[in-house]
């Protein structure tokens, strides 16, 4: 331990406060209901992680894995300051729970549904998610033809794309790219 122990015990034993350095590394207070922290939300997300990943199959982990994060972590504080508040108020009543602590629980789940309603998982964005879906399904341009649209574009101004500056794309996408001479010039 680091200090002066006998120091450490003196005070101690005489019931004075022992200074900050030669305290013992313990956490300061009790966790009480865990809105701040960070391994208490992560094991909370966790747990939302798997319920969410059953009931919104259409989201992908990589393509939206940081909106997801940010949503299950601000869900989960959200949760456990509403058990929280509910556990006091039922025990020590309502006016037990700090007016700070009830706009932090309003604010988080505020934050949580708007999160939630960009990722589908409210009726304002589902629907939107559906809308989108809808036109996706209804447009008659796909995107081999905007594709050969350029390709047009670029063949009747006389341009070819550098070869840096080519994609792979699918085989159907891919008419006459062997036949193209590469024109580093012009852009």
């Amino acid at each position: 331990m680091a200090g002066r122990p006998k120091r450490r015990e003196r005070l101690a034993a005489a019931g004075l406060p022992v200074p900050a350095g030669d305290r013992p590394s313990a956490p300061p207070f009790p966790v009480v209901h865990g809105a701040y922290s960070p391994s208490v939300i992560e094991a909370r997300a966790e747990e939302l992680g798997i319920y969410l990943k059953r009931i919104a199959h259409w989201l992908d982990l990589e393509r939206d894995g940081v909106a997801i994060a940010q949503f299950l972590r601000t869900e989960a504080r959200a949760q456990l300051i509403a058990n929280y508040i509910a556990r006091v108020s039922t025990t020590s009543g309502i006016e037990r729970v700090s007016t700070r602590l009830m706009e932090q629980a309003t604010a988080a789940d505020r934050l949580a549904a708007s999160l939630g309603d960009r990722l589908g998982l409210g009726p304002k964005g589902r629907a939107q998610l559906v809308k989108a879906i809808n036109e996706a399904r209804q447009s008659d341009v796909s995107a081999v033809d905007v594709v050969r649209a350029g390709r047009a574009r670029l063949n009747q101004r006389g341009r070819v794309l550098p070869a840096a500056w080519r994609v792979t794309a699918p085989a159907e996408i891919v008419e006459g790219d062997a036949e193209e001479q590469v024109d580093d010039g012009e852009r």
